[in-house]
């Protein structure tokens, strides 16, 4: 293995790691409660832009504001799940 080999390998390795890493803190958030837009959408696998698309359709989970910050509380995420669930459900039987 050439020695750029070894150094994009490793790259990617530090890249997934980092990738890997954001996911558990969202998903540890999403656990014990509130979680900021970015990591609800790193939960969802969703980008910035599809949550605000989202919300400008009344279809993005509720939010609540402290001081600047908008937050998903664990609450609102299980709300939205079940209905995008029940959507889809309804959507196939039709």
């Amino acid at each position: 293995m050439s020695k750029h080999e070894a150094d994009r390998r490793a790259r990617q390795r530090a890249a997934d790691c980092k990738a890997n890493a954001s996911a558990t803190a969202a998903e540890r958030r999403a656990i014990n409660g509130s979680m900021t837009i970015l990591e609800w959408c790193q939960l969802r696998r969703l980008s910035r832009s599809m949550f605000y698309k989202l919300d400008a359709q009344g279809l993005a989970p509720q939010t609540y504001s402290v001081g600047t910050r908008r937050l998903i509380s664990a609450e609102a995420d299980a709300a939205w799940m079940a209905a995008v669930q029940d959507q889809n459900l309804t959507t196939d039987a039709a």
